[in-house]
């Protein structure tokens, strides 16, 4: 039953990993940019991109993967579906973070569109201009409770950062959640992915914050997605004061790998985070495929590949040299 369950969408699965660009490939690319834009189409990319502009590439881009992933989710079902679909709703929180900036900027957003998948339509959310309006919105959804606790700490506070936080966890749990309900090997492929994912991101959060911003590790817990929740808080609140020795703590605590960077930069810690967590995605397709795994794994392989292209495209218009664009592609 499980090996029908997964049959069709895994041979989808293995086509679109066949189409793939890899880190080193688009590192390849990076002395011929031309090249690069060439190749988005035959990766399954819109054509457009092929003489958009910087902007329009990266939309363009993340509009490109929600199409690829609606290319996998049209052949699953029932719970499976649902939790495939909710991957698509990072998306429609980036819609939802971009509106908000823009209420506060007073600007017009730029929204990305999701699909026949996404949560929100592009078009309703355009029409936005104030919090009330959006909270009418995002009401009837896993965002509904977190985002009017926030508003209303906002109305005293004037913390949109904490309104950003809030949101982001409200997401996170919920496909925590979602994922851990599936059960069985499924539930556990989710459960470990999922807290990787979690710790990578608030660990990067809670190093900007205490190194960047200057927070006491008790003061930055408030801005994390899944401490004290998914993760525990311990290693944050006894994480040493000096960037190395912190983000050694922290990664071989929350990640079971400890992070060594040879020039202890917050740029370079990142970095070395999301390579520890990719290459425990790419394990993902390892043994049997008949679970969640490797299409779990896939959706943030997807996003690396969108972030790496978009890496790409920004050093060779800023003019860096190779080696310094290459160390941005992860």
């Amino acid at each position: 039953m499980k090996v029908l369950k997964y049959a069709a969408v895994n041979a989808r699965l293995r086509g679109m990993r066949s189409r793939r660009l890899a880190p080193q490939a688009i590192r390849g690319f990076l002395l011929d940019p031309s090249a690069l834009r060439s190749a988005l189409t035959r990766a399954g990319y819109p054509e457009r991109l092929g003489d958009a502009s910087l902007p329009e590439l990266e939309r363009g881009l993340f509009e490109g993967m929600a199409r690829l992933w609606e290319g996998l989710v049209r052949f699953t079902k029932g719970d499976l579906r649902e939790f495939l679909r909710a991957l698509v709703f990072r998306l429609d929180l980036y819609n939802v973070h971009s509106v908000i900036s823009a209420i506060f900027a007073g600007t017009s957003p730029r929204l990305l569109d999701t699909g026949r998948y996404g949560l929100f339509r592009r078009e309703a959310l355009e029409d936005v201009r104030d919090l009330s309006s959006l909270g009418n919105i995002l009401k009837g959804t896993f965002l509904e409770r977190e985002y009017g606790e926030a508003v209303r700490e906002l109305e005293s506070e004037r913390d949109v950062l904490a309104l950003f936080a809030a949101l982001d966890r409200a997401y996170f749990l919920y496909l925590w959640e979602l994922g851990g309900s599936l059960g069985g090997e499924d539930g556990a492929w989710c459960r470990r992915l999922l807290g990787r994912y979690g710790a990578v991101q608030d660990t990067i959060a809670f190093l900007r914050l205490r190194f960047v911003r200057g927070l006491g590790a008790r003061e930055a817990l408030r801005y994390l997605v899944g401490a004290g929740r998914v993760l525990p808080v311990g290693p944050f609140l006894e994480s040493p004061d000096e960037l190395g020795e912190a983000s050694k703590m922290l990664s071989g605590s929350l990640l079971g790998r400890t992070i060594v960077v040879s020039e202890p930069s917050l740029e370079e810690v990142e970095r070395a985070l999301w390579r520890t967590f990719y290459s425990e995605c790419e394990e993902a397709f390892r043994g049997n495929p008949f679970n969640i795994g490797p299409l779990l794994a896939q959706f943030f392989l997807l996003e690396r590949e969108v972030k790496g292209i978009v890496a790409a495209f920004e050093g060779a218009a800023l003019g860096l040299p190779e080696e310094r664009t290459a160390s941005f592609v992860v």
